[in-house]
């Protein structure tokens, strides 16, 4: 390879090189380097809430998320875990939803799960509903 000794072409070829860096990290639209959900806030819960009704999440893990007959309850459930099921799918019948969910989804649904038990996480049972609770 042959090294540019003009600096406007040397800075032109950085950049060239540092273009395809981003592109190679861009190609996995799950990868992040920011923690997925640092502070659950109350809007994401409730888009991790219609993610879970969206996605038949309750079928299996009942639908306030606390366990059925045949999901376990998923209260206190780290973030890791969250993503690395939903990417990854587990042993025992839980299927991947890599191709169904995005980072943004992920996020919220482990916003939601992170607020289960607390009084305030979302309860609505239709996932087109707003969510956002009357007064």
């Amino acid at each position: 390879m042959r090294v540019l000794s003009n600096p406007i072409n040397a800075s032109l070829q950085l950049v060239v090189i540092l273009a395809g860096i981003g592109l190679a990290q861009a190609a996995d639209p799950i990868q992040t380097t920011k923690p997925l959900c640092p502070k659950p806030t109350q809007d994401m819960a409730i888009e991790g809430r219609r993610a879970f009704l969206r996605m038949n999440c309750y079928s299996c893990h009942g639908m306030n998320a606390h366990g059925a007959s045949m999901g376990p309850s998923l209260v206190g459930t780290e973030s890791g875990d969250v993503r690395e099921a939903v990417l990854q799918g587990e042993d025992g019948g839980m299927p991947s939803f890599k191709n169904n969910l995005c980072a943004n989804d992920i996020r919220n649904l482990t916003a939601y799960l992170q607020l289960l038990g607390t009084g305030s996480e979302p309860t609505f049972t239709h996932w087109w509903e707003d969510g956002i609770p009357s007064k």
